[in-house]
């Protein structure tokens, strides 16, 4: 059985009680995935309902020319596959692939299933986590088909910190995958931003130092 703690440090569980908690720790298997691994891929029909624990996830869909498109990052306490687990026959949107050492909870899909029908309080939080989704995702279709690289590129390492803090563990290739760009190109972006001292740059992190700056490099751009 799972540490009711661990479940209750998780915002999408926060307003269950102790029995509540109690009940569907009894439900929860927990999982670890290496660097690459995929929980899913695009193609699975899931059987589980996913929560992260540890470690960062990374939601990919494929183009129809075959083309591997980055569409998010998950962190701890993040839900996986909030619309699948809830239809019958329902093919997975996107793969989930690991990016780190990553751990995460599982709940049988069917069993799940019944615990929401019980708890109006998660059908709730469920609920909001999607519409917040559906207008992240639209707010980046926006970006997308109306404005220049550097203002995208700006707008997701805002978005990404006010996520996962201001050091972000993402590579370069990463964030142009999420804007749709190249690498040489975010390279080119961020240097610019380092310059300016809005940004600073390691080995495989970005650090957001001026948020106010970023902001207003996305106006001035």
């Amino acid at each position: 059985m799972i540490d009711l703690e661990i479940l209750r440090r998780m915002a999408i569980f926060s307003s269950l009680t102790n029995d509540e908690l109690v009940e569907l720790s009894r439900i929860a298997i927990g999982r670890s995935l290496m660097p690459g691994k995929f929980v899913f891929r695009e193609e699975d029909s899931p059987q589980y309902f996913y929560v992260i624990k540890e470690g960062r996830i990374k939601s990919i869909i494929s183009s129809s020319l075959g083309k591997e498109l980055m569409v998010a990052f998950l962190g701890p306490g993040e839900i996986i596959n909030p619309v699948s687990v809830f239809q019958d026959k329902c093919s997975a949107i996107g793969s989930m692939q690991a990016v780190t050492h990553t751990k995460i909870l599982g709940f049988k899909k069917n069993e799940f299933v019944s615990f929401v029908h019980l708890n109006s309080k998660l059908s709730f939080e469920i609920i909001k986590i999607l519409a917040e989704r559906m207008t992240e995702l639209c707010y980046r279709l926006r970006d997308l088909a109306g404005e220049r690289v550097e203002q995208r590129i700006a707008r997701i390492l805002l978005m990404l910190s006010s996520r996962f803090g201001p050091t972000l563990i993402f590579t370069r290739q990463e964030i142009a995958e999420m804007v749709g760009t190249t690498t040489e190109t975010a390279i080119r972006v961020l240097s610019q931003l380092k310059k300016k001292g809005i940004v600073d740059s390691l080995r495989g992190k970005i650090i957001i130092r001026d948020a106010a700056m970023l902001r207003l490099f996305i106006e001035e751009v």
